[in-house]
This record gives C-alpha cells, sequence and structure tokens, in this order.
C-alpha cells in the first residue's frame, strides 16, 4: 500500500507551518482535521483525478473539524505527480462570505 498521502500530508503540514496529527483522527464528537494548526482546519486531500464533488466533501469535513473558534477550514487539494506548489487551496463560497465578508 502506497503511503503517498501521508507523505503529502507531511509536506503540506510543513509549507503551513503547522504539525501532521496522524493516527489521532476521531473521537466522540466525529472526525479530526489532518493538520494541527492554531488558525487553521485543514484537510488535505492528494487525488488521482479530483472532481468538483470530492473538493466540496473535503470542504465540508474540513468545516466539520474545526476545533478552536477562529480557525479558518480550508481544504488543500494535490493532483497527483503535480508539483506540490501547484496544489489547490479550497473553501466554500459560502464559508468565505461568513468569514470574510460579513
Amino acid at each position: 500500500m502506497s503511503n503517498s498521502w501521508k507523505s503529502w500530508e507531511r509536506r503540506c503540514a510543513k509549507y503551513l507551518k503547522g504539525e501532521r496529527r496522524g493516527a489521532d483522527f476521531g473521537d466522540a464528537r466525529g472526525g479530526k482535521n489532518d493538520l494541527i494548526h492554531p488558525t487553521l482546519s485543514v484537510e488535505c486531500k492528494l487525488l488521482a483525478r479530483p472532481t468538483h464533488q470530492q473538493a466540496l466533501d473535503a470542504c465540508r469535513q474540513a468545516e466539520a473539524a474545526v476545533e478552536h473558534p477562529g480557525q479558518t477550514p480550508i481544504a488543500v487539494i494535490k493532483r497527483k505527480r503535480d508539483r506540490d506548489d501547484d496544489a489547490l487551496v479550497v473553501m466554500r463560497l459560502r464559508t468565505y462570505r461568513d468569514w470574510f465578508v460579513e
């Protein structure tokens, strides 16, 4: 089994100055985000052919995993074999509006 997604999470944590959560992935209230970060709730996805639905699901997963008030939920989506710098940071429009417009 490939560990490329774990490697992607490690690189993403380093890039965003966070810490990879690792095996601590759930508790009584549900799943946890992929990175420990003071201001972000981050879902890291490494996908062969990312679809809109996968991006939307990742955004909702990040929103559901917010641990502290003020954490901004984002999904960092990378297509396999692409450069890390070409990964996309994704947020739902509704979430963006609620955080940055209103």
